[in-house]
């Protein structure tokens, strides 16, 4: 997720070596201040997610979905006029069971 709304890595070391140091021993920049746009309700999930100390991040994947959800519910309300982007997918194909929104 981070990747995905930074548009960059976590760590910008060169090689995986170096990145798996960083990893081990850095803590993750804030979202926020690589991504300053990003809405702080996804922010603080990514972040959480990433959290150096593991007493700090998501409990389990469950938890971290649910958060996902309620995320997605509360920044679809904030705008009302933008349609949902499991309504913009396309048809699901044969082998898949079709999206489900949230």
């Amino acid at each position: 997720m981070f990747r995905a709304l930074a548009g960059r890595t976590v760590h910008a070391e060169q090689g995986t070596a170096l990145s798996l140091i960083a990893a081990a021993t850095k803590a993750a920049p804030p979202l926020a201040s690589v991504a300053p746009t990003v809405p702080a309700l996804v922010a603080s999930l990514v972040d959480r997610a990433l959290a150096f100390h593991k007493q700090r991040r998501w409990p389990s994947a469950a938890a971290m979905q649910d958060a996902v959800r309620h995320a997605y519910r509360a920044l679809a309300e904030e705008r009302p006029g933008r349609r949902r982007a499991c309504e913009l997918s396309p048809e699901p194909s044969a082998r898949r069971a079709p999206r489900r929104c949230p």
